[in-house]
């Protein structure tokens, strides 16, 4: 999701825009914590799935990550983790003009 420039105080484009940026921060910072315990998702930092897929991957890791919290388990075995990082590179790309149209759907429900 990106944010929409130069958006007018108050319309519903500047408050999706506001909301985008506080979300944002703690979502990237969760990121870099995943793709530090899980190389699965940071390879070359691209994304080597198709959307449906990637999902299924980061909440799966982060379930891993709660429950690896949640046990204090800060020691995984380097053999797990290498078995659990073969990639298929899928690299479906979503065509701008259906991101737009949901971005799109997206404020008119949430932000007017």
């Amino acid at each position: 999701m990106t944010p929409l420039p130069n958006q007018p105080q108050g319309s519903p484009k500047f408050r999706y825009n506001e909301a985008l940026c506080k979300a944002r921060n703690p979502v990237e910072r969760l990121f870099g914590v995943l793709k530090g315990t899980w190389r699965c998702l940071s390879q070359q930092r691209t994304l080597l799935y198709d959307a449906g897929f990637t999902g299924r991957i980061v909440n799966a890791c982060s379930v891993l990550h709660n429950i690896r919290l949640g046990d204090q388990i800060y020691e995984l075995e380097q053999e797990f983790l290498e078995n659990r990082t073969n990639t298929v590179n899928f690299n479906h790309e979503v065509p701008s003009s259906t991101a737009k149209r949901v971005q799109d759907r997206l404020i008119a429900n949430y932000f007017t």
